[in-house]
Formats: C-alpha cells, structure tokens, sequence
C-alpha cells in the first residue's frame, strides 16, 4: 500500500469510535509535512504528477495522478494537514508542464511530460478556490461561471483562517497564471470573481510581516486582463499613434487636459533630458563611431576615477552612444540604485503603468506571421527585454536552419529551446552537432528532407536522427527519403508514440527537369514502386507497413509516397516514348501523361490503393485517411493530380472499415 492511501484512511480514522475496527490506529497527519518536503524537488513533483494505477496492489488497471488523493483535504479541520496539502499542490504548480493536467476535469484524459502516460484531468481549481470563497453572493452570470462547488454556497461559508495557507492557494493560482492556456481556463471558471471578493475582503493591516498582498493582486490582475484580437490595420494605427506620441510628447503635454493627466500621473512627472535632445540636434548620435575618438572628444572626465570611465566606456559599447550620454546615463542608473527618480522624484512614490502582455503578444505575432524575414522584427527585439522575448519566441517557432553553421548558432541563443515547435531542415543540417535536438523540449513538429541521403546512408542517418526526437512529437515528415521500408516505419513507431501525422516521401527524388535519360536514372536511385520486388501483392505491403506502424495508436494522418502500381508499368513506359502515344517533347514524362499506360492500368491501381489504405486502417484503430502517391491521380476530390497524390477517408461502423476518396 502507497503512503498517499495511507494518509487516506489517516483522514477515517478520527471517525471511527472503536479503535479496533480502524484501519489506521494513528490520523497520519504528519504525512502531509513530509508531502510538502518532497515535492519542492523536481523528481518528488513527479511521484504525484506521473500517473499511476489506481488499485496500488496492482501494475495494470485504471490510471490516476497521486495528487488528486490528497485534494479533498484542502478543507480539512486539521490544520497541519491542510497546510501540508496546500504545500503540496502549489509545489506541484511550479512543473509547468502539469497545468493542463491540474486544471483539466476528469473527463479529459491528459498526459505530464515527459511521460506519456494518459490520466484523467485532477481538476483541483475548486479545492484550491473552496478554501478562499466566502458567504458573498455573486449575480447569476457570474454563479454560471463558478465550478459546481463553488455555485450558491451558504451564507455560513467561512474562509481559510490561517493567512499563511490563503497565502499559499493564492500563490498557487499565480503559479497556474503562468501559461495562456492556464490563464484562459481560470477566467472562464470564476476564478477572477473568487479572488477579487478575496481581495475586498483581506484585512492586511493584521496581517503578519510575512504576508504579501501584492500576490493577491497580481492574481486579480492577471486573471482580469482578457486577450484582445487585433487586426494589421489596427495595429498599424495603433503603433503609428504611440510613435507619432513619443515622438511630439514634449510638445503635447501641456495640452494634455487635466483630467487625463490625472488618469496617467506619469505624464506629468516625466521631463526630457535636455543633453539627449541637444546632442541629437546637433548630430552626436550615430549608430557606428569610434569609441576612443569620442571619449577624446568628450566632456571633462572631472568626478570620474578609473572604474567610472570604465563602466562608462562600456555603456558606449553596449548602448551605442557617445561619451557625454553614456556618462550621463551612467548618472542615471546610480540615482535609480539609490531610489531617486532622474525626474527628481522618488521612485517607489510613482505610479506604474503596465501595458497588457497579452495585447503585446498578438501585436507581435501578426507582424512575424506577415513576415518571416528577421530583419522586420530586428528593431522590436532591440526595443526592451520583454519585447526582445516576444519577438524571438514568436520568430523561432517554426526554426528553419539552412546550414551546420546557422544550426549551431542559433541554438547558442539562450531560450532558443524552450521557443522552437517546429523544426524544417535538411538532414545534413544537423549532421555536425545531432545532440542539440535533445534539447528541444517542446517540439511538435519536425520536417526532414533526406534529399542529400542515398540508399547506402538512409538507415544510418533515420537511426540517429529519430533517436534524438521527443517521444512527445505529434507530427513527422519525412521528405525525399530514398526508400520507405518496415525499418524506417518501425523506427518512427518506436521512437515517437504519440504522433498523429506521418508523411513519408520518396518520389520528389524524380529528376523530371532535364531529359529522359536523367528521368531513367533518377528512378533507380530509389525504391519508389516495392510491387513485386519487395512485396509480391498488395496484402503482403499492407500487413508489413501496417505492423510497423501499429504502436502508434494515435495515428491519425498517413501519407506514404510510395507508387502501389507494378515497376513493370513504370519500365514498360520507357518503352512508349519512341511509340506513337507520346508525342515527341523537351523533357519527360511519366506515365499518367500516357494514354497507354491510363488506359491498361489506371483502373486496378486505383481499386489496390483503396484496398491498401483499408487493410491499414483495420490494424490502426485511430487511422482517418491514408494518402499515396499515384501515376493516375484524377480531376476530382480525393486526387491531386499536379502533386501525383490520392487520399482515401476511411470509416468505422458496425464492425466494417469503409474506404472511399471523399470525406464521410
């Protein structure tokens, strides 16, 4: 038996009258203090947050995180156990990765990377929401918001005594504010109204030292603020209004009327530094100089020692400036070390104004979606840190390396790792430094093009490069491979079991740019048609890639772009060129450009790919299409003829697998 069911029958045992018939002679409340000591270390948060069979006894059954055990005791009457509880859940809060599992219900199945076991959602919102929620009464809206637990409590509902442990529920939601998803989820279940009659209601006056209101409201704050959906042209105005503003800000604050300068107290406050302004007229500033020529240059260097010139040479180098700014921002950063404003006001005396990171977030992300070139986004990431992390986390989602160098370098960027969801390159790219992608934890999408593989490397580089995927990856393409066997499916099914997408392709490799001859010798350099050379029918290639694939259970999308038409038919077609049914041309072409080879074959090769794609799918059980590349694609839905592909839908009903080349 597991200590967590332990601690359970612990809670049973003050309700149990006769000793005799306790399960547990002592209530075991300690335990929740040992709980709480365990989970501040990365591999005790695991022990709760890795799903585990419910029936302990057992290795096989029903899954379960161990935490949601201990959820109920959230309002337990003794206080160390709730605090020990308390404890536990929001040290579990700081594995980010474990949100989604923590807040989602129990009808949703959810896995805790890096494992990939599936367990129903812990949905611990109301234990940690239960213990913060008053008698207040809330308007039906705002009651239709709120989790079933929460809805119409009585007016004798009291809160959590302790002010530590509200404290900690409280730091617990601000944990689970720190992904978008976790922010969304807890704005459509009441969690804002909860804590702000929290907030209206918290006395910090008596409150001890240790206590930290601005937790709570950081929590009101960031669970108030909803995104907004920009558009470009709004927010070309937008940026164009806050430049143009910026710009003239010296001019306008005198008409500013008074009540918005009461709304932004900073307006008020703030006075331009005349040396910047004066310097800038007189052409000072530039974005290349030599740095010892300005220091020459330069003012007296009167009050300055040597480390003062120093940290004002390397504010040159950093900023960009010359020397009388730098020194001059030197003074500045030393006046807001010591609490003083260089507006002549003391800092903490000011009153800050945020501007919503969400809003932020979608500015920058429609003009890296607009433009994929760095060189747009390059004077955003230059503008502050927040921005510089916005950009470049929206800019290596979809990472592109084109060279080893390129590859390198960027993975020297610091949280480059946690960025990138999606990987695009060619094998060779990744040939002098394959470890990093180790590295790359968040990673959904990778595509490989094997284009610079032939058939003599193509199962050494898909060893070591599948080896180093996440096995959380949902979606593979594998792009120009030479040849596409049970060795490379096999590979694929081992290494990532979660996907949902598999594309592999084999006949892009097809020089069809040059003449017949190169189209000849293109077309040996691949297996692009395995009937009959490596599989003698149509059965035996569907149970082979079928068996392969079958650990993923997940499978959803399949694009094998192999030919399941005969090479007989392609090798006849060589021979039709100097026919009369092809007609003399500059470059080649293939034999859906025919009319022999349509007219003898079209027909059965269009029937044994639905028959492949059936026999497929009655060995995956998640499989919706299957797509193959094909000679005799046609004008219809279901075909595209330009990129020689077919896709077959396949339904499930009554125990029969239907196959056909149009959504059901």
């Amino acid at each position: 038996m597991s200590r967590t069911d332990a601690f359970v029958q612990g809670a049973a045992a003050e309700e149990t009258e006769d000793k005799e018939k306790r399960l547990r002679k002592g209530t075991l409340h300690f335990l929740s203090s040992v709980f709480a000591n365990l989970s501040t270390t990365p591999a005790g948060r695991m022990f709760f947050l890795k799903p585990r069979p419910v029936d302990a006894t057992k290795s096989e059954g029903d899954l379960e995180y161990p935490l949601t055990k201990l959820l109920v005791f959230t309002e337990h009457k003794d206080t160390i156990r709730r605090g020990g509880v308390a404890s536990t859940i929001k040290n579990c809060a700081f594995h980010v990765q474990a949100h989604r599992a923590l807040l989602s219900p129990e009808s949703e199945r959810v896995a805790v990377q890096p494992s990939t076991a599936e367990a129903p959602g812990m949905d611990i919102l109301p234990y940690v929401l239960l213990p913060l929620a008053g008698p207040e009464e809330f308007d039906l809206e705002d009651q239709e918001l709120l989790p079933p637990a929460l809805q119409f409590l009585p007016a004798t509902k009291t809160r959590e005594p302790d002010t530590v442990l509200r404290l900690i529920h409280v730091e617990t939601l601000l944990l689970l504010c720190t992904t978008r998803w976790g922010r969304d989820y807890m704005r459509s279940n009441g969690v804002y109204e909860i804590v702000r009659a929290l907030h209206e209601n918290e006395q910090v006056d008596k409150q001890p030292p240790s206590y930290k209101p601005e937790h709570l409201e950081d929590v009101v704050l960031v669970v108030r603020l909803r995104p907004i959906s920009i558009t470009g042209n709004v927010y070309v105005v937008y940026l164009s209004f806050m430049l143009l503003t910026f710009r003239y800000r010296t001019t306008l604050i005198p008409y500013v009327p008074n009540p918005v300068k009461s709304m932004f107290p900073r307006l008020g406050h703030y006075t331009p530094l005349s040396t910047f302004a004066e310097q800038a007229d007189a052409g000072l500033t530039s974005t290349s100089f030599d740095i010892e020529a300005n220091i020459r240059e330069g003012d007296s260097r009167a009050g300055l020692d040597e480390r003062g010139t120093q940290e004002v040479v390397e504010i040159m180098r950093r900023e960009r400036v010359n020397f009388d700014q730098a020194r001059l921002i030197r003074q500045n950063r030393i006046l807001l070390a010591n609490g003083i404003d260089p507006s002549e006001q003391a800092v903490e005396d000011k009153q800050k104004l945020s501007f919503p990171v969400e809003v932020l977030d979608e500015i920058i992300a429609i003009t890296v979606a607009k433009h994929k070139d760095f060189s747009r986004i390059a004077n955003i990431s230059l503008a502050s840190y927040v921005l510089r992390q916005i950009a470049l986390r929206h800019f290596f989602a979809m990472f592109a390396p084109v060279s080893s160098r390129h590859w390198s370098r960027c993975c020297q960027i610091p949280g480059i790792f946690s960025w990138v969801r999606k990987l695009k390159c060619t094998t060779d790219v990744l040939t002098l430094q394959p470890t990093l992608l180790l590295k790359l934890l968040n990673l959904q999408v990778v595509e490989l093009d094997f284009l610079p593989d032939g058939l003599a490397t193509q199962a050494q580089r898909v060893k070591l490069l599948l080896s180093l995927l996440p096995a959380t990856l949902t979606e593979l393409r594998l792009l120009n491979v030479p040849r596409i066997d049970t060795h490379i499916l096999g590979l694929v099914a081992a290494q990532c079991p979660a996907l949902e997408t598999l594309d592999v392709t084999c006949i892009g490799r097809f020089d069809e740019g040059c003449c017949w001859l190169c189209f000849e010798e293109s077309s040996t350099c691949i297996i692009h048609s395995p009937i009959p050379d490596v599989y003698p029918s149509i059965k035996e290639l569907s149970v082979a890639f079928g068996t392969a694939l079958k650990p993923l259970q997940r499978l959803q999308h399949v694009f094998l772009g192999i030919l399941l038409s005969s090479s007989d038919i392609f090798d006849a077609h060589f021979q039709h060129r100097f026919g009369p049914y092809i007609m003399y041309s500059d470059g080649p072409i293939g034999p859906d450009g025919c009319g022999l080879c349509v007219q003898n074959h079209a027909l059965l090769v269009r029937q044994d790919e639905l028959i492949a794609g059936a026999m497929i799918a009655s060995i995956l059980p998640s499989l919706q299409t299957i797509s193959w590349s094909t000679w005799f694609a046609r004008e219809e839905e279901g075909d595209e003829s330009d990129d020689r592909l077919t896709t077959v839908w396949i339904r499930r009903a009554d125990g029969v697998i239907h196959a056909r080349r149009e959504p059901w």
